[in-house]
């Protein structure tokens, strides 16, 4: 078993080296590099929202890596690589945690299905907030369970400091405070004269309170550099405040980002409530998300009713999910959720809790076949859609933005431009011939009415690397719609 383990986790460390290889900086890749670079020169200004102090270590690889931006490729691929680690240190963590609630067999099912996630791959190879968030808040809920069973003020502090540590990778591990929250409320009827935080009365909870509170301020302010920290901001840095304060203003407004598109509809400042259930029906392997029934069927079935580990798994990848789908107002990709993709894995895994010779059998089988589906796109897994697409060209007709297109297919673009030099691309009105558009000027993600005559009266008939989508078009037909070419 410590040899399969093994073996996936190598695996999955060299498909995220290898896939990104040829793929270009993707939208944000650039501006998050600039951020990290500035901190390590001791600069937090706040140009614009987003980027986050974790970004220094994506700076530190592209450093080592020989220097310079996200249009250097030694630069970007040295700065990849701090993601890769992080999505590696998540793989060993995901099989540890789930070895320990599982056994062997449960352990390995986990940690198949995290090595087998075409979005986890992708999003540990990209320079981002998202796969340092994902892992960091997995680690929490794992650090916060053992505190919360074994006790010790040594494990509140390390839990309390990882909660503080997630808080430099992304503004949304805000929300690691309320879910541990919910957790422990939600645990009281188990633990009650069991658990260590329990025994100790009032005086205790409110220690551990001010030792997640302590431990969040002091690294919100390492991390920030304690710029402009004062009473009336919490003793908050400024520029941690000023973040804040931007994304409001960009999500209120609209500003920052383009339309918002699900099946064929864009909006600009109101989301869809439906979005993630389509994205994770659509982009999770069929595999992963039969799994997750199987495994829901176990805990279902369960004479003891629902177990601890469902607890710290499944319910706060649930309310994750209901969070960002009911509560945040912007709609641009699977990668939001991302935090919910290592729990998942993990209640997967109760599958073999009690393995039997079917039930083994049964996961092995479905985890070669989502390597076989999964393996299929590579090198392009961020665009993956799993088999209810029978169409690969026509993932545009579902979702966009970060979920296929993110600008990270140039390169690919350009060596079949060389191939093909008599293609137009995106043209700035209808065109005859080999026309080549991006998914998201397609869709309309960037404007609806540039390329409404092109989505509304013809078909892809091929793609680049998925998200640049290939149509043949011809003079007679602009004629019969009664367009006029333009050259």
């Amino acid at each position: 078993m410590k040899a399969a383990a093994g073996a996936l986790i190598i695996l999955f460390t060299g498909l995220a080296y290898l896939s990104q290889l040829n793929k270009s900086p993707t939208y944000d890749e650039d501006g998050i590099l600039a951020f990290g670079e500035n901190v390590l020169n001791l600069d937090f200004a706040r140009r614009y929202a987003g980027p986050m102090p974790g970004a220094a270590l994506n700076a530190l690889g592209a450093r080592l890596a020989g220097g310079g931006d996200a249009l250097n490729p030694r630069a970007l691929a040295g700065a990849r690589a701090a993601g890769i680690l992080v999505g590696t240190l998540g793989a060993i963590l995901v099989y540890l945690w789930a070895l320990e609630m599982y056994g062997p067999k449960g352990g390995l099912l986990s940690l198949g299905l995290f090595c087998l996630s075409p979005t986890l791959i992708a999003h540990s190879r990209l320079v981002g907030s998202d796969i340092p968030a994902a892992i960091g808040l997995t680690a929490v809920i794992y650090l916060f369970r053992r505190m919360l069973l074994r006790g010790g003020w040594g494990r509140v502090a390390a839990c309390a400091l990882a909660a503080g540590a997630c808080q430099l990778a992304k503004y949304s591990c805000l929300l690691i405070y309320p879910l541990l929250l919910a957790l422990f409320v939600l645990r009281i009827p188990a633990g009650r004269g069991k658990d260590w935080c329990l025994r100790g009365g009032i005086l205790r909870l409110v220690g551990i309170g001010l030792c997640f509170a302590l431990a969040g301020l002091l690294l919100i302010n390492l991390g920030f550099g304690a710029r402009g920290s004062t009473l009336e901001g919490f003793l908050l840095p400024q520029p941690y405040l000023q973040g804040i304060e931007m994304l409001r203003a960009k999500e209120a407004s609209g500003s920052g980002f383009g339309y918002m598109y699900l099946m064929g509809e864009l909006r600009k400042t109101e989301g869809f409530r439906e979005y993630y259930f389509w994205a994770l029906l659509f982009k999770v392997p069929l595999p992963a998300l039969f799994l997750l029934g199987l495994a829901l069927g176990c805990t279902l079935t369960n004479r003891s009713g629902f177990s601890e580990n469902g607890l710290f798994t499944l319910v706060p990848a649930l309310l994750l999910l209901l969070y960002f789908s009911f509560l945040v107002k912007v709609n641009l990709g699977i990668r939001y959720i991302l935090p919910a993709f290592p729990l998942l894995c993990l209640y997967a895994g109760n599958f073999l809790q009690r393995p039997t010779r079917g039930r083994t059998w049964t996961a092995g089988i479905l985890l070669a076949v989502q390597a076989a589906s999964v393996l299929s796109w590579h090198p392009h897994y961020l665009s993956y859609f799993n088999e209810m697409l029978l169409e690969r060209t026509d993932a545009y007709l579902i979702l966009a933005d970060s979920n296929l297109d993110w600008g990270q297919n140039d390169h690919f673009l350009a060596d079949y431009l060389r191939r093909h030099p008599g293609a137009a691309v995106n043209p700035a009105g209808p065109r005859s011939g080999t026309v080549i558009v991006s998914a998201n000027e397609l869709v309309g993600v960037w404007g609806p009415e540039r390329f409404r005559w092109l989505r509304e009266n013809f078909r892809p008939v091929g793609h680049v690397a998925y998200s640049w989508l290939i149509f043949e078009v011809s003079s007679e037909e602009l004629s019969e719609l009664g367009l006029e070419e333009r050259r």
